[in-house]
């Protein structure tokens, strides 16, 4: 009953032009093989911990920009027009990196095997996802932008939690292809942002 009337109150078409982008540029998939080279010592309890405080700490932090992204933006005299384009750019060039079979800087981070943080913090929730944030909360509001992110982040969590089976039915050439493809995406992605923004300034 619950479920029927949230569901009720969402606009459908809406939702999926928040949800797909941000599931996109999180990108959940790209992210297995260093989890799996974090928790690979770890039994099936502390790896369920590991996946759960990667998931919140990033849900968290995307949280944060969603209420403050664009007050800062003001605060600095930044226009949401500059900072989509800006954003477009960036999530162009983490594309780049995807497709050339390089891990892009905002994601090439070394791992202590202890630390949590480099796993959601930029593996899961880099820049891009933080920019492409700010930008879904200015064009189509909070509430529907926090929904999204609810279930990003739980299929995000899933999906580290099941991480043996995916990898056992996509495979490590599966798992390339995915971050190949998903790498278009992300520049179809920046190439609409880049152009939104620049319709705004009214080039």
């Amino acid at each position: 009953m619950v479920l029927d009337e949230l569901l009720s109150m969402i606009d459908i078409a809406a939702f999926i032009e928040v949800f797909i982008p941000l599931f996109i540029i999180i990108n959940p998939l790209a992210i297995l093989p260093n989890f799996i080279e974090l928790t690979q010592r770890l039994d099936k309890k502390q790896r369920g911990s590991v996946s759960f405080r990667t998931s919140a700490s990033a849900f968290i932090l995307l949280c944060i920009f969603v209420f403050i992204g664009r007050p800062v933006l003001g605060l600095i005299g930044v226009s949401t027009a500059a900072f989509m384009m800006a954003c477009g750019i960036l999530v162009l060039y983490i594309s780049l990196g995807m497709l050339s079979g390089d891990p892009p800087v905002t994601r090439n981070v070394e791992f202590d095997r202890i630390s949590v943080v480099p796993m959601s913090i930029p593996l899961l929730a880099g820049p891009g996802a933080i920019a492409t944030t700010i930008v879904l909360e200015g064009a189509y509001g909070k509430p529907l932008v926090l929904f999204s992110l609810v279930i990003t982040m739980v299929l995000s969590k899933v999906m580290l939690d099941y991480y043996r089976q995916i990898v056992r039915v996509m495979g490590k050439n599966g798992l390339n292809a995915w971050i190949r493809l998903s790498a278009l995406f992300f520049a179809a992605i920046a190439v609409n942002l880049i152009t939104k923004g620049i319709l705004e300034i009214g080039w």
